[in-house]
């Protein structure tokens, strides 16, 4: 994920240095207005169109600093990399990964966090290598909880109890209703 805000931060900084050029491709409704009426952009539009994308850009740095080449290993443990910074236990793990043919076998076929994940019973650095590969699991946990939330509290329904049925709307099994059923008793009517 990182690699597709790097390159979102890049294409920003270019589209930046086109305005200066007046070229607007990377702006395809505005080239159409303009071909189609013959119009220029004006100084002052040029002007605020190149403060918001450096404000977007800056926005989203903010959000994904740049990464620090102390942890390139997690991209291709194979490669020779400078890990003076992680624990001996560590280092010593990343050497055993990277010295073995079936793992690196294992690299070229599987994507990234696979290849980790699938290495997490194995080898203890592989919690860290996941950790840097998912910044954002329990914000997607929390985003998930408060959808859930609004959708079951709505006007009609405003005075339940969200504890139950949050809990049955975020967990991931699927109850056995059959079985359910079965350990209950139909209420006779006299």
């Amino acid at each position: 994920m990182q690699e597709k805000v790097e390159s979102t931060i890049k294409k920003l900084s270019l589209w930046t240095s086109l305005i200066d050029k007046c070229k607007y491709d990377q702006f395809p409704n505005l080239k159409l207005f303009l071909d189609t009426t013959s119009s220029t952009v004006n100084e002052d539009l040029k002007s605020d169109i190149k403060c918001h994308l450096q404000n977007l850009s800056a926005a989203l740095r903010s959000y994904f600093p740049e990464i620090s080449p102390q942890w390139n290993w997690v991209n291709n443990p194979f490669a020779n990399h400078s890990v003076d910074h992680l624990p001996i236990s560590d280092q010593e793990e990343l050497i055993d990964i990277s010295c073995n043919s079936r793992l690196e076998s294992c690299f070229a076929e599987q994507s990234l966090g696979d290849f980790w994940a699938n290495l997490k019973d194995i080898y203890h650095i592989s919690e860290s290598a996941i950790k840097y590969l998912l910044p954002f699991c329990t914000t997607y946990l929390c985003e998930s909880g408060f959808s859930a939330m609004t959708n079951l509290k709505t006007k009609h329904r405003h005075r339940i109890q969200l504890e139950d049925d949050l809990r049955l709307k975020l967990t991931e099994g699927q109850p056995d209703f059959q079985e359910l059923c079965k350990e209950k008793r139909a209420h006779l009517s006299h």
